[in-house]
C-alpha cells in the first residue's frame, strides 16, 4: 500500500518554531493477518531555515472495525540526516486507517 502524509505544526510557544512536513511512504501487509511493516521519507521545514529528510520503518497491526475502516497502533523510528542525536525520533502512535 502507498501512503501520502502533510503535516503542520503550530504550538503557540515563541522559542518552538512552526513546521511543515510532507512525505511518502510504503507498507507491506504480513499474509493478511493485520501485521505490516512500512518505510517512509519524510522532508520536515521550519521557518528557521531548518531542512531534514528523515527516512522511517514502522511495525504495527491493523484492526478492522469494519470492512474499511481500522485502528492501527504501530511503533516506529525516523532516522534524522541533520543531526542524529538530535532529531531522530522513536515512539508509539495510534492511527485510523480509511480504505477506500
Amino acid at each position: 500500500m502507498m501512503l501520502g502524509q502533510v503535516a503542520y505544526n503550530h504550538s503557540g510557544n515563541e522559542t518552538v518554531p512552526d513546521y511543515i512536513a510532507v512525505g511518502a511512504g510504503l507498507r507491506y501487509y504480513i499474509e493478511q493477518n493485520g501485521l505490516y511493516v512500512g518505510v517512509n521519507a519524510t522532508l520536515v521545514h521550519t521557518y528557521r531555515n531548518y531542512n531534514d529528510l528523515m527516512p522511517g520503518i514502522e511495525l504495527g497491526y491493523a484492526f478492522f472495525v469494519s470492512r474499511t475502516v481500522t485502528i492501527e497502533p504501530s511503533v516506529y523510528y525516523n532516522q534524522s540526516f541533520k543531526s542524529h542525536t538530535k532529531y531522530s525520533t522513536a515512539g508509539f502512535k495510534i492511527g485510523i486507517g480509511i480504505y477506500i
